[in-house]
């Protein structure tokens, strides 16, 4: 059956099932490494929804979104983890 499927490319977003009571978490793939003993790791960018993400943590993203200009990402926090 995986070979029916499309492979994960870097810029591809996916999405993990940590509990089947959750929601599923959203990562976007920044870059795909394979290591020695032939497996892959992926880089990936991290999303997350305001509400599940901790009240200290929300003022440290407002602080980054106003000194960046950005706006596009109101109501998601975004962070890269290697």
């Amino acid at each position: 059956m995986y070979e029916t499927m499309q492979r994960p490319q870097t810029l591809n977003y996916v999405y993990f099932e940590t509990s089947s009571t959750s929601p599923f978490l959203i990562r976007r793939i920044e870059e795909l490494i394979k290591t020695p003993n032939g497996n892959v790791e992926a880089k990936v960018m991290c999303f997350f929804r305001r509400r599940d993400i901790s009240g200290s943590l929300i003022v440290l993203a407002d602080k980054h979104q106003i000194r960046t200009g950005s706006i596009d990402c109101i109501d998601v926090v975004v962070v890269l983890v290697p």
